[in-house]
């Protein structure tokens, strides 16, 4: 049973590798704009991130609590980025028509 152990934490970990997708496009973004909905959805991708990684350390009786705030902080700032950058997109191509 041992065994698999170090398999399951692998696994527990490659998880990650879409949020970590989402945080390079978020940092790009960040580096060619400069814009606050790129802070904004750059910070929400860092919370998700450091959020995921608690929880695999953290105690049963500590998740609950703190992931739901990391969770609901991360979900609000990118919802706000992204309605941001949704409207300064569409006021872009009101322009050009």
């Amino acid at each position: 049973m041992d065994s698999a152990l170090p398999i399951l934490y692998i696994i527990s970990y490659i998880k990650i590798l879409p949020n970590l997708l989402i945080l390079g496009l978020c940092l790009y973004y960040l580096i060619r704009k400069k814009t606050i909905d790129g802070i904004l959805l750059s910070i929400s991708a860092v919370i998700s991130i450091t959020s995921y990684i608690y929880i695999l350390n953290a105690k049963p009786s500590d998740i609950s609590v703190y992931y739901s705030y990391y969770n609901l902080l991360s979900s609000i700032l990118y919802i706000v980025g992204f309605a941001i950058l949704i409207l300064r997109i569409s006021k872009k191509d009101a322009n050009l028509i």
